[in-house]
């Protein structure tokens, strides 16, 4: 089968959509379909194989490139399949609502009109897709750890992985790690390998995860794969999948603040406790269980 695979920018490894699309593609060619990619800054050279592809798999929601190709692909008759990583916009918009809102009932509605409905979330199967249509998917855990790597002497209070971006909230995490005294680590500042990532995760007690929203969240399944104690904010929508666990922990998003927190850390368990949860993680999470229900939502496998 040809898929057109389409993100709005070309795809790298740093944001958790885009390190989604790199497994997506690995996906589709392991299983002998030929993937075509396109981008916003190859459309102009790449748009014919609109024409040729049997499928059209649209990934991400927050784009008039990404709009305009679910629109293009409807008018040609093809069969789309659509993860948009989608959130709901109150959730960090103040200013400027009502044309968010025109903006996401226009998108719900070219959704609804795709053949699948792909989600990685309660929250976005019960907001936005069309129930007969709906296909959940579950986005892999990057890490793998033996459990003498788990056991591992953890020197750093909190890990702050990831990006430095406004809805993300890395400075309330350095206010409250400085107010109770913890140190941290933060990565937006530096390149790290997977590697070297991973060991930060091994070497970290915490991970605190504030965030306005999170469409899945890696950090939070990151962290859990390598034994941390995880708190976040209810806007964290990996939430519905890693709350049956006592090292994973929601905290209201408008209450964070270090007294929260400071009770919250008291329930915890110990780092060497969590090492049964990591391994299950680590499989439940695998790249391989992942594969096959991601084949098999559109009956590719």
């Amino acid at each position: 089968m040809n898929v057109l695979f389409i993100t709005t920018d070309p795809i790298n490894v740093v944001g958790g959509l885009e390190r989604s699309s790199s497994f997506f593609i690995t996906w589709l060619k392991e299983n002998s379909n030929k993937v075509f990619t396109i981008h916003k800054k190859n459309f102009l050279r790449f748009n014919k194989y609109f024409l040729s592809c049997d499928l059209v798999l649209l990934i991400g929601h927050r784009s008039i490139f990404i709009m305009f190709c679910a629109i293009l692909s409807l008018a040609l008759k093809k069969k789309v399949a659509w993860c948009p990583f989608w959130h709901d916009y109150k959730l960090e918009k103040n200013k400027k609502l009502f044309l968010y809102k025109i903006y996401d009932m226009f998108f719900i509605y070219l959704f609804k009109k795709v053949n699948y409905n792909f989600v990685v979330s309660e929250y976005e199967a019960k907001k936005i897709a069309e129930t007969k249509k709906l296909r959940k998917i579950i986005l892999p855990n990057f890490f793998l750890c033996r459990k003498d790597e788990l056991n591992n002497e953890r020197k750093i209070d909190v890990l702050i992985p990831g990006r430095d971006v406004p809805h993300k909230r890395f400075s309330l995490i350095r206010d409250i790690c400085i107010e109770l005294g913890l140190s941290y680590l933060e990565t937006s500042k530096n390149y790290l390998s997977e590697e070297e990532l991973k060991n930060a995760y091994l070497s970290s007690k915490y991970i605190f995860i504030p965030s306005l929203y999170e469409s899945y969240s890696y950090v939070a399944l990151e962290g859990m794969s390598c034994g941390c104690n995880v708190l976040v904010s209810s806007s964290v929508m990996v939430k519905y999948q890693l709350e049956k666990y006592n090292n994973f922990k929601i905290l209201d998003s408008n209450n964070w603040n270090a007294k929260s927190v400071k009770y919250l850390l008291e329930t915890f368990p110990p780092n060497h406790q969590n090492i049964h949860n990591a391994l299950e993680i680590q499989s439940l999470f695998s790249s391989k269980a992942c594969k096959e229900k991601f084949l098999k939502s559109f009956n590719l496998n």
